[in-house]
């Protein structure tokens, strides 16, 4: 029984801890919009990186040094939001312009 409730606990730990890893990226966010006045330059920066071209051939060693957007596991799973989510939250709470349909991320 408590083999069981170590497991648990250990599962519970973690999926709290990654909850905590997208939480401190939204904070990150509104500190960047705090600090430049600018939420519009963070949105077109997300959109950059998100349509950043894969680097396949690279190395996987010169690879994690390259910032990429993630791939898509599911939100429950990832350490950081979409960056749907992160535009949204700043359209919303920062002031930033929406996405235009012409800027929206093309999926890989």
């Amino acid at each position: 029984m408590a083999l069981v409730i170590l497991v648990v606990a250990w599962m519970v730990v973690g999926l709290v801890r990654l909850a905590l890893a997208r939480r401190r990226e939204y904070l990150a966010d509104a500190g960047a919009v705090e600090l430049t006045k600018n939420p519009d330059a963070l949105v077109s920066a997300l959109q950059k990186i998100t349509r950043a071209p894969a680097f396949t051939e690279l190395p996987s060693e010169i690879r994690a040094m390259c910032i990429e957007a993630p791939h898509r596991r599911g939100d429950l799973f990832s350490t950081h939001p979409a960056m749907e989510k992160r535009v949204a939250a700043l359209v919303e709470f920062a002031g930033a312009r929406p996405l235009s349909p012409a800027a929206t991320p093309h999926p890989s």
